[in-house]
């Protein structure tokens, strides 16, 4: 059985009520390092505000959800959720939050 902090579980009961913020984020994939796909990114997203990516191919859209999703860390700038740095976020329990979320959530729910 995992045991979580009560610092932990608070911040996983917040996190589909937070605020999400990129700053100057850059990054590149792993398999491709001389291409930088993501240059100094920076935007807010307010709780319960709907954000659209839109873009051409190979703009960075899938690469945003990417790294909020934890799948890459980026290479310079930072993630915010709630206030806390995402790299300071226990991320077992971070991807529950999004993972085990209920039928019909907004979390990142990509359409209305």
């Amino acid at each position: 059985m995992i045991h979580h902090s009560v610092q932990q579980i608070i911040k996983y009961s917040t996190f589909h009520a937070a605020s999400i913020g990129y700053s100057n984020v850059h990054f590149s994939y792993p398999t491709r390092n001389d291409v930088e796909v993501l240059k100094g990114v920076d935007f807010d997203i307010k709780p319960g505000q709907k954000v659209a990516l839109v873009g051409q191919s190979g703009a960075g859209k899938s690469t945003i959800i990417q790294l909020l999703m934890r799948f890459y860390d980026p290479i310079s700038g930072k993630i915010i959720i709630g206030g806390n740095a995402i790299s300071d976020i226990n991320l077992n329990l971070f991807k529950k939050s999004y993972w085990d979320s209920p039928p019909g959530s907004d979390s990142l729910r990509g359409y209305n």
